[in-house]
């Protein structure tokens, strides 16, 4: 099959919200030079710049899902037929991860992030939306949209993506980390996370 535009599209969408991943957490992890002859000046500056990519991360997941643009699920619905059964399971559980934080997700994104909302208790909405969405949401959704990718990639290969004997291993190593993530979003308490990442944007 060919590589309709849709999905070239959102194929380009999900590498650039993969790019804005790796820098957000090369500057979680401090993995950043600071000081008077950097362009980082001071650790307040980093930490500010750590929490901006955490909003506009979050704002990438939104754009993935965007009726109004690259829409992973009417995208994908288009190859729904051809795709394996784990496509089709990868496909159902990110739609349903989608569907639980769409909403505050969306309130982060209009009110903070791409757009931001016209009035103070329209920020302070967006960032208070934190708290209604569990931190390894978007983790879970980035790595699940790997896997799927990896069962467009046998259907409609791309110029980055080869089959090699690697596929059944990388698979196995994503499917581990779900399943993690999915345990956490479950099971774990995140809520003093939240808080002080909602406080420190009110200070």
């Amino acid at each position: 099959m060919e590589e309709s535009a849709e999905l070239y599209l959102l194929r380009f969408r999900y590498g650039r919200a993969v790019d804005v991943l790796c820098a957000y957490n090369t500057f979680l992890h401090k993995e950043i030079k600071y000081g008077t002859k950097n362009v980082c000046k001071d650790r307040k500056q980093v930490e500010d710049i750590t929490h901006t990519l955490l909003v506009v991360y979050y704002s990438y997941i939104y754009s993935m899902f965007d009726k109004n643009g690259t829409d992973f699920i009417n995208v994908s619905a288009q190859y729904l037929e051809f795709l394996s059964q784990d496509g089709k399971i990868f496909r159902r559980e990110l739609i349903e991860i989608w569907e639980k934080y769409k909403i505050p997700i969306t309130i982060l994104r209009n009110n903070v992030g791409f757009h931001g909302g016209s009035k103070i208790k329209s920020h302070d909405k967006g960032f208070d939306a934190l708290g209604d969405i569990h931190t390894y949401t978007a983790d879970f959704i980035i790595n699940h949209l790997a896997l799927f990718f990896m069962e467009i990639d046998i259907i409609v290969p791309n110029e980055n993506y080869n089959i090699n004997e690697n596929h059944a291993y990388k698979k196995e190593k994503l499917l581990i980390r779900s399943k993690k993530l999915k345990d956490a979003i479950e099971n774990d308490s995140f809520a003093d996370t939240v808080k002080s990442i909602r406080e420190y944007f009110k200070e």
